[in-house]
């Protein structure tokens, strides 16, 4: 597979040497030419330029729409964007719902401004009354690749790689990220390896749009179950054999963190991902077999024994097997996994809130 291109967006030193402003959103969206000076989140209406996708062009699908590499056409200083495209419906009772969707994950991402969550810079429609209606949000930075694919990429890479030096500081960042999230009172709900990008040796979490806000003092959603990718959710996140449906917390949020550490931690043990399912099969027959039983929550009791003779042990019995616990209620937060963390990995050295997405490593 193809490495992705080299970074082509300049930061521009003159913002690199001064403070940001609060809404930094705003200032990366006048530096990708979107909207200056206007109104950047238009729930009606054109905008004054619309995003042309770049030669890129498709990054990847999202839970719901397609995601494209996209910039301003006459911006001078060819910032580009990752635009995510969704259909709607015709129908208007289920348009009207699919936009309510649509405008919570973009609420709930502006309440966000963090190191390693993107950020969302603006939005707007096209084709509104047509078979042709979709509604584009536009976010910063565009990745180099997701996460799943980082670790098909890269589990062989040799100690002390670049990226196996990245793979190794990205538990605490992601844990950073995930600590901020649930202060601001947001549970992602659903966590895996392709709703992760990086762009170079920066790791951040995208795709929020089964992103739910919880109440001061609640630790559930207060409505909608949640909507976890099968593979990396908790028990408690899926349908019960009965069909009675449970509701999201910040620690199932943990639980699926902490598979997808699984995998990065048998990647920076030089094993392949598909060394792990193939060894699940062997163990637990028809694991693969059956997307419906594909679940990692069912095989867990596997990945003490995996890990066991190489030098992730310690790192999965200290830090992640706490995050795996069945009872959601003994499971450990965000912080406990940042401070379990700093006990076996390179912590993250960021401050939480990011001043401008091309800083120095946190690392």
């Amino acid at each position: 597979m193809r490495d992705a291109p080299p970074f082509a967006d300049p930061a521009p030193e003159a913002m690199l040497q001064q403070p940001m402003p609060n809404d930094q959103s705003a200032v990366l969206a006048n530096l990708c030419g979107w909207q200056v000076s206007l109104e950047r989140f238009l729930w009606q209406g054109q905008p004054e330029t619309v995003p042309r996708v770049t030669e890129r062009g498709r990054l990847g699908q999202g839970s719901i729409g397609e995601v494209y590499e996209v910039k301003i056409r006459s911006f001078h200083s060819e910032l580009t964007m990752a635009r995510k495209s969704i259909a709607i419906s015709r129908r208007k009772r289920i348009a009207l719902r699919e936009l309510d969707m649509i405008r919570e994950e973009i609420v709930n991402m502006r309440n966000l401004s963090h190191a390693h969550v993107v950020q969302v810079l603006g939005c707007y429609q096209e084709g509104e009354g047509t078979r042709d209606h979709f509604f584009h949000v536009l976010m910063f930075p565009v990745g180099d690749r997701d996460l799943g694919t980082f670790l098909e990429d890269r589990y062989d890479a040799a100690e002390g790689s670049p990226h196996k030096t990245w793979l190794r500081s990205w538990f605490s960042c992601l844990a950073s990220a995930l600590a901020y999230m649930h202060s601001r009172k947001i549970h992602h709900e659903d966590i895996k390896p392709k709703n992760i990008i990086h762009r170079g040796e920066r790791v951040m979490f995208t795709d929020f749009s089964s992103s739910r806000k919880f109440e001061s003092g609640q630790e559930t959603s207060t409505a909608n179950p949640a909507r976890a990718s099968r593979l990396f959710a908790a028990p408690e996140a899926l349908p019960t054999e009965d069909g009675t449906i449970l509701r999201h917390g910040s620690k199932t949020d943990i639980f699926s963190l902490g598979l997808v550490f699984v995998e990065m931690l048998t990647v920076l043990c030089g094993r392949a991902i598909d060394d792990l399912h193939d060894g699940i099969h062997t163990a637990f027959p028809g694991f693969d077999d059956n997307w419906e039983r594909r679940q990692y929550y069912r095989v867990v009791a596997y990945f003490s024994p995996w890990f066991a003779s190489t030098s992730g042990s310690l790192t999965y019995d200290m830090v992640i097997q706490p995050m795996l616990v069945e009872d959601r209620k003994d499971r450990a937060s965000a912080d406990a996994v940042l401070a379990l963390l700093s006990q076996q990995l390179p912590i993250c050295r960021c401050t939480g809130v990011t001043a401008f997405p091309y800083h120095p490593s946190c690392t």
